[in-house]
C-alpha cells in the first residue's frame, strides 16, 4: 500500500544528476518505510532545516551517528550538509525503474491524460457502431469484402453520423473534466 494509504511504499522521479552510477534524471524509485536504517542504504528523505527544508533527496547513507544519518550523493565529492533522522525518511529504495518517471509523469499531466480518456471513449463508441445493412459480402479469392447495395437504407448513413458526432462529443466532454 502506498504512504497516502497508511501503508509503507512511496515513489519519487528522481531530477538530479548526485547519484549518476546508480540512478539518473527520469529513473522512478520505488522505497519502503522501515524502523531503522543502516550505513549504505539509498534512503529518500526530507530536508529538515534550511533552505530546502522539505524537499525530497535521494542519497546514501555514509553512517550513522547519534545526530542522524550521514548523507552522500554517489557522484558527489562531498556530504550532506543536513543529518536526517528516521521521521525525516520517507523509505529505503527497493526498486528502481529506468526512465519511467518520465512515462509516470506524462500520464499525469492533465491534458495527457485527458487525451488518453478521451480515446478511449473514442474506441468504445466506434465499437459499438452498428454494420450498415446495405452492405453484403463478396469473395475474391480468399478476401471477403464488404460492398454497398444500391438503395441501401439511407437511415444507416445519418445514424452513422450521429454516432461519430456523438463520440467526438465524448471526448470532448472526458477531456473538459479530466482537466477541470
Amino acid at each position: 500500500r502506498p504512504v497516502a494509504l497508511g501503508g509503507p511504499a512511496s515513489y519519487i522521479v528522481v531530477h538530479g544528476y548526485s547519484m549518476a552510477g546508480t540512478l539518473a534524471p527520469g529513473d522512478l524509485v520505488v522505497t519502503m518505510s522501515e524502523a531503522a536504517y543502516s550505513a549504505g542504504d539509498t534512503i529518500v528523505y526530507h530536508v529538515p532545516s534550511g533552505a530546502g527544508r522539505g524537499v525530497l533527496v535521494v542519497h546514501r547513507i555514509v553512517s550513522v551517528g547519534p545526530d542522524g544519518y550521514t548523507m552522500q550523493g554517489d557522484a558527489n565529492s562531498y556530504q550532506d550538509p543536513w543529518h536526517p533522522q528516521v521521521s525525516d525518511v520517507v523509505g529505503r529504495l527497493v526498486l528502481t525503474m529506468p526512465g519511467f518517471g518520465r512515462v509516470a509523469a506524462a500520464l499525469a499531466n492533465r491534458w495527457v491524460l485527458g487525451a488518453l480518456w478521451g480515446f478511449v471513449a473514442l474506441a468504445l463508441g466506434l465499437a459499438f457502431l452498428p454494420e450498415s445493412p446495405g452492405l453484403k459480402p463478396r469473395r475474391i479469392g480468399k478476401l471477403t469484402l464488404k460492398q454497398g447495395v444500391r438503395g441501401a437504407h439511407k437511415a444507416t448513413g445519418a445514424a452513422t453520423t450521429v454516432a461519430v458526432i456523438s463520440m467526438v462529443g465524448l471526448v470532448l466532454v472526458s477531456a473538459v473534466v479530466v482537466i477541470s
